[in-house]
């Protein structure tokens, strides 16, 4: 059977490594181009690391006010007909996206394109004599979506999921962590503060995922007789939903890995989904 896992977590708490620890042959989307850090350990028969080989354009360094995005549908397409064609093949079991934040703002990034080509189309219907340069000039392009426009995005990233799932292929989301926002009663005044972190990307992400596990770093003093200054970093995994029944909700992993997450479910007498 096949699942879809969450990790999200800060930068360097092991997020990345993860997925490697997996049976079968990995294909990572390396959007981050950091994955390779993860990988050292891991033997390179057992993965494919794949990036989309953009080219860097003015989209990419500056976006000033009404500048209208180009190459970002194509961008996605290109990322899109990449997983049609793993999902699709029979050499890869699970298929990891590093980070799907950035798969996010592919998809919604080519999603306003495509608002702005409808603009244009709708501007050059109706003043078709109008020089294209001059009327160009005169756009006010959308800059961003707003609330009532993320139906479409997010009906795509659903789909998107859902598709590792036709196909029976462990899937693996991967995001970092944002500040949460909310508005506290300060010396009798609203102010906006940081209530707390949550995970920046496709915030159903959580919802939809069979597995969500968060992960932290920590320093801890060895008990081996060393000095009490030799701190070693470890790295925690927290899982917060399990598809294997609330058992293992809230439970933290040292080092977390599949073969412990395994372990855990194979304790409970149960098998991994």
């Amino acid at each position: 059977m096949s699942a879809v896992y969450s990790l999200y977590g800060k930068i360097g708490s092991g997020k990345s490594t993860f997925p490697f620890t997996m049976p079968g042959k990995k294909f990572v989307f390396d959007l981050e181009r950091g994955a390779n850090r993860a990988t050292w350990r891991f033997e390179p028969e057992d993965y494919t690391l794949w990036t989309p080989n953009d080219k860097v354009s003015l989209d990419d360094i500056m976006i000033s006010k009404g500048y209208r995005s180009h190459g970002k549908r194509a961008r996605l397409a290109k990322i899109l007909e990449k997983y049609i064609e793993v999902i699709n093949d029979d050499e890869h079991q699970v298929i990891v996206f590093d980070s799907y934040k950035l798969m996010w703002d592919a998809i919604t990034d080519g999603y306003l394109e495509e608002l702005q080509d409808i603009q244009w189309q709708e501007a050059t219907d109706k003043s078709p004599h109008m020089n294209q340069d001059q009327l160009a000039a005169s756009m006010r392009w959308r800059e961003r979506l707003t609330q009532l426009d993320y139906g479409k995005p997010n009906s795509r990233s659903r789909q998107l999921i859902d598709a590792s799932k036709i196909v029976n292929k462990n899937l693996v989301l991967i995001h970092h962590i944002t500040d949460e926002h909310g508005r506290e009663l300060i010396n009798g005044n609203w102010v906006n503060v940081v209530v707390g972190k949550k995970l920046d990307g496709f915030r159903h992400t959580n919802g939809i995922a069979d597995w969500v596990i968060y992960t932290y770093n920590d320093v801890v003093v060895p008990t081996n007789g060393k000095a009490p200054e030799a701190k070693v970093p470890v790295l925690y995994g927290f899982i917060e939903k399990a598809p294997v029944g609330v058992d293992l909700m809230g439970q933290t992993m040292a080092m977390p890995s599949y073969g412990q997450l395994e372990l855990r479910v194979m304790a409970l007498g149960r098998t991994m989904i």
